[in-house]
């Protein structure tokens, strides 16, 4: 909580920064500063107005302070006069040395037309167009004064110019001097009045044509209204950039009488897509604002177009810039807001923006109402549409990143779905295998039940008959019958406990009849060591095998089968005899025969390996296993196999 506060206040003063830097800058910015040889002619002696339509004179007025603003200088009885009037100006100036070298005359803004006479020959005429096509905007004019016309002393300019009340009419100050001062000045205002919004508004409808195609694009395939968000504010850029754009008309396309209200209107489309774009790009879900601003722009459109020209300019600015003004200001306050409550980059960088147009906003909206001089450069159509562009980049931006992450995911979705299906594929190939180790298994437990059932019990009565006859071959009958034993104890136990206990039991008949006593010892560990079928084939036939040989062999009085379990070097199965080992023709390497290579393949085949030592009492046969090598499932306890897996296959020879 506190570290959000933080970036909140953070944001907040950053933003306030901002918005006093960009003030600064536009106060005290002066694009009409010239070199001190030029002469600024900022008064007229005397202005004279005539209303052009009846012929009838004004009075004339005197110490005229230029710039004038026709609106704030109503000379006809508080009531400002219609249709079109002549002011003629009348600019006395000195000059102190006899001009030499070519001079240069800027008026850097008038209204509509303008004719300049000095020392009482003309040097300058515009012709007058037809007050229903022509469109009034302010360009400066550069006149080149004749050097033959200008004397040391005074000398005065007359400036006649004709215009309309309505038009935001007026005359500004007048630079004069050498040509290349002078057209130093004309190049920057026309540089910042025509060339820059030209080239802003250009790459403003570039730039919304990408965003155009998005938002087809997503109503195409979704109606999802993230997408009409780009459709919005490529509204906003493609009607204020066709709006910004008419002043380089010469003459209007349309008539006056709609020319007018059409142009006037776009600015409120403009601003109604671009508000509607703010509040749908801060987050804001609620419909009313929007569907209020937009009636509003529509009921403002129809409000232009139905009331009369002249009451729509004289009034226009508390009918029409106020409330556009009022929309825009609520708007971008809203989206400060939320940025400083709820700092992300986006918002943030959206809300910085907006801030940069807020003086140039205000700039303009005072040289609206008169309280800025008439040649104040206007910097709305220059700011709005660089604003626009920069917003429409940081959408474009973040567009390409989710287009960037869509993409991201999508691959890793499709890697995802490749390893499931080779996962699939694999589990679908064991289940294959698995299945027909199952038949297989299956099989072969019916054989091993087979055998029992069949083998077995003849076995077992061959062997009694042998006995009860006493015939010979009653030695080998019994080793068939504990073979088979063995294969079936390697079925149906599961530890080696188990396995251990059985082994001993199968060979003590034979043992107490030699006076041998088989004794078992095994830790707790071992009782409950689990091992599949395979493994314990192979560990009671290493077991079947020692003990076979200790009892023949050994001549002992006991024998200790001992089953233990160390972590570092896993299971030990140890058998040794007690008491003097009996000689034996076999060399000392290989004391019990060649049972033992078997026995220690065995041993390998389980991962451990088999010694054979000598000691003082006896011969001691130790196998140890690694754990590790172990055949045990995921959650580390011994898998259960089917019967496929014992050794029938590897012991068939045997069996």
């Amino acid at each position: 909580m506190e570290k959000s506060v933080r970036y909140s206040i953070s944001t907040f003063l950053f933003l306030c920064f901002v918005l006093g830097a960009t003030s600064f800058l536009t106060l005290a910015y002066d694009p009409h500063r010239s070199s001190p040889q030029v002469i600024t002619l900022d008064h007229a002696e005397t202005v004279e107005f005539v209303i052009l339509d009846t012929g009838e004179h004004l009075p004339a007025r005197h110490g005229v302070v230029l710039s004038q603003d026709w609106r704030n200088d109503v000379p006809l009885d508080g009531r400002a006069p219609t249709g079109l009037v002549s002011g003629q100006y009348t600019m006395p100036f000195i000059l102190t040395d006899a001009p030499t070298g070519p001079k240069s005359l800027l008026i850097p803004r008038v209204s509509r037309t303008v004719k300049l006479m000095l020392n009482g020959e003309r040097i300058y005429t515009e012709s007058e167009q037809d007050p229903n096509q022509s469109w009034e905007w302010y360009t400066p004019r550069l006149v080149d004064l004749p050097e033959s016309l200008l004397r040391q002393g005074e000398n005065i300019l007359t400036a006649t110019v004709v215009a309309s009340f309505y038009s935001t009419a007026g005359l500004s100050k007048i630079l004069l001097g050498p040509d290349a001062a002078v057209e130093a000045v004309a190049n920057r205002l026309n540089f910042l009045q025509a060339q820059l919004p030209l080239f802003a508004n250009l790459a403003t409808l570039i730039m919304a044509i990408p965003l155009l195609l998005i938002w087809a694009q997503g109503r195409r395939v979704t109606v999802h209204r993230h997408f009409s968000n780009y459709g919005f504010l490529a509204a906003a850029m493609v009607v204020f950039a066709f709006r910004s754009l008419h002043v380089h008309a010469g003459e209007a396309p349309l008539p006056i009488m709609i020319w007018v209200p059409l142009v006037a209107s776009s600015l409120a489309w403009a601003v109604g897509f671009f508000s509607v774009f703010l509040l749908r790009q801060s987050g804001v879900t609620w419909r009313l604002p929007e569907r209020l601003i937009i009636w509003a722009v529509v009921a403002g459109t129809a409000v232009l177009f139905l009331f009369p020209q002249s009451y729509f300019a004289e009034n226009r600015t508390l009918l029409f810039y106020v409330p556009i003004a009022v929309v825009g200001v609520a708007c971008i306050a809203f989206v400060c807001v939320r940025a400083v409550l709820r700092p992300e980059r986006d918002q943030t960088l959206l809300a910085l923006a907006l801030l940069m147009i807020v003086p140039p906003t205000i700039n303009d909206l005072s040289w609206i109402v008169g309280a800025l001089p008439f040649e104040t450069v206007l910097l709305l159509p220059v700011a709005m549409p660089t604003v626009l562009f920069a917003i429409s980049l940081t959408v474009a931006n973040s567009y390409a990143h989710a287009w960037v992450r869509a993409q991201e995911a999508n691959a890793e979705l499709n890697r995802r779905i490749e390893a499931a299906r080779k996962e699939l594929s694999q589990q679908y190939k064991a289940l294959i295998i698995a299945e027909r180790r199952e038949t297989i298994a299956s099989e072969r437990a019916q054989l091993v039940e087979d055998l029992h059932d069949g083998v077995g019990n003849r076995l077992s009565m061959l062997l009694a008959q042998f006995q009860a006859q006493k015939l010979p071959g009653i030695k080998s009958l019994r080793e068939c019958l504990d073979d088979l034993r063995i294969v079936m104890t390697a079925r149906d136990v599961r530890t080696v406990g188990e396995a251990l206990i059985d082994i001993c039991h199968m060979n003590r008949t034979t043992a107490e009849a030699l006076g041998i006593d088989i004794s078992l010892d095994f830790v707790p560990q071992v009782r409950d060591l689990q091992m599949p079928p395979t493994q314990i084939l192979n560990i009671l036939r290493i077991g079947q095998e020692s003990l076979s040989n200790a009892v023949r062999h050994s001549g002992s009085q006991e024998i200790r089968v001992q089953g233990l379990l160390s972590e570092a070097e896993g299971f030990i199965l140890r058998i040794s005899d007690i008491g003097a080992a009996r000689a034996r023709a076999a060399p000392v390497e290989n004391p019990i025969g060649r049972g033992l290579d078997t026995m220690r393949a065995r041993a390998a085949r389980l991962g451990g390996q088999l010694t054979v030592t000598q000691g003082e009492r006896g011969w001691t046969v130790e196998c140890v296993i690694p754990v590790g090598s172990f055949s045990t499932t995921k959650e580390g306890v011994t898998e259960a196999r089917p019967i496929s897996q014992l050794a029938v296959a590897e012991d068939q020879n045997e069996l």
